[in-house]
């Protein structure tokens, strides 16, 4: 079975943003995973721009659609990989753990090639529990041709996760299977989540939810999605 990792940044990520990425980039590498990394330049930012065309042109049988601020341990991968390829999707973490920078900077401090928990664990850590479609989540390519995998219409940051998530619970008929265990989350400066408010984004996610378990409605607004950045469309 064939497997790309497909990791997403930005021309204008910060400098944080990009010791991040490439950390976790040698993480993948290290683990016989040899991440394609794409950097967008999109303004505002559009997690379509970054890895639809990279995961339309792959010849891997499953995906792992990967942040590059985030990892999880070894087994949890490779687990979820194995069960994208039975199941349709996998997510191998069920919570997000948020380093705060101290933990942050022990991480980038370490060897990726043996780091499966960060070094230093700060008490200061933000714990949350999360639904699959966004940090890390593997699927089967199909399926995430399907999908998209993200809708480009929704800009900058929130939503185009949520969006997933729904997709591929309706196009592959089940939920993901999701691993117990943390994704570790590294810290960058915040970065504002411009779509959280957009009127027009938040009705495109609503649209989104309404159409779960609508197989037919589903690929509707995925095309109407496809549709908005071809170039008869602009």
């Amino acid at each position: 079975m064939k497997v790309q990792v497909i990791i997403g940044g930005h021309v204008d990520d910060d400098a944080d943003r990009y010791a991040a990425r490439q950390w976790v980039a040698g993480w993948y590498a290290a683990r016989g995973l040899m991440p394609l990394v794409c950097v967008s330049d999109s303004r505002p930012w559009a997690k379509a721009d970054a890895y639809n065309a990279a995961v339309g042109l792959t010849d891997a049988d499953v995906v792992v659609l990967a942040d590059g601020d985030s990892f999880v341990a070894a087994e949890a991968l490779q687990w979820a990989i194995g069960q994208a390829a039975e199941v349709g999707w996998a997510a191998p973490f069920s919570r997000v753990n948020r380093l705060d920078a101290q933990a942050t900077a022990a991480t980038l401090d370490a060897d990726p090639a043996t780091t499966e928990v960060p070094p230093q664990i700060s008490l200061a850590q933000e714990v949350h529990d999360c639904l699959p479609g966004g940090g890390i989540v593997a699927m089967r390519t199909d399926l995430a041709v399907a999908c998209g995998p993200f809708d480009p219409r929704f800009r900058g940051w929130g939503g185009e996760d949520f969006a997933l998530g729904n997709a591929a619970r309706t196009l592959s008929g089940n939920y993901a299977a999701q691993r117990p265990g943390p994704l570790w989350h590294l810290w960058h400066p915040p970065q504002p989540r411009t779509t959280e408010l957009d009127e027009a984004t938040n009705r495109l996610a609503m649209r989104y939810r309404i159409a779960k378990f609508q197989p037919e409605a589903m690929r509707h607004l995925i095309e109407e999605g496809r549709q908005s950045c071809s170039p008869s469309a602009s």
